[in-house]
């Protein structure tokens, strides 16, 4: 019984020792900045505010642009819009060299057009890659009746063109 007793109380005393402080522990302090020993700079003794800038900045750029103002003359003023329309393709091919040979021809082809009745003033030419493919794409329709008025023209010149949707930019 002695034994059992002796084991009671070393169970006692070793729980009441795992239990700890009874009131709430505060955390250690945070450990002090430490800088790698190649830093030799602390800027904890420095102010956080730059000195106010004491120049003046000069320039020659009108106020009215400095304000985001620009008057633009009426007669060249244009709305540009982006819309879901056609575009005549003359070539396609796999060698960028020669469509843009094509588009240098497709534009010497429309100087000798300009002016004539029915010909819209701007041709518009792009090469478009559309991987493999280089293609030739000439005029920015937003209506499909208009284009297929300009591919008539334009077949006389290139008689495989066709007609592509396309996204346009309409000068109006």
């Amino acid at each position: 019984m002695r034994i059992h007793v002796l084991a009671i109380l070393v169970a006692v005393f070793g729980l009441a020792a795992c239990t700890g402080p009874s009131g709430p522990m505060e955390p250690p302090p945070p450990p002090p900045p430490s800088h790698p020993d190649y830093e030799t700079f602390d800027p904890a003794g420095y102010d956080a505010e730059p000195r106010p800038r004491t120049e003046t900045i000069e320039h020659d750029v009108p106020d009215r642009l400095m304000e985001g103002r620009v008057d633009v003359p009426d007669e060249l003023q244009q709305t540009v819009r982006t819309v879901e329309g056609f575009r005549i393709q003359i070539f396609s091919g796999e060698d960028r060299y020669v469509a843009e040979d094509v588009l240098t021809e497709a534009r010497a082809w429309w100087e000798t057009q300009r002016g004539a009745p029915g010909i819209p003033g701007e041709l518009q030419p792009e090469v478009a890659y559309i991987q493999p493919y280089y293609r030739v794409r000439i005029g920015a329709f937003e209506f499909r009746q208009d284009a297929e008025t300009m591919l008539n023209v334009v077949r006389q010149r290139y008689g495989d063109a066709f007609l592509v949707p396309d996204l346009v930019t309409i000068r109006e």
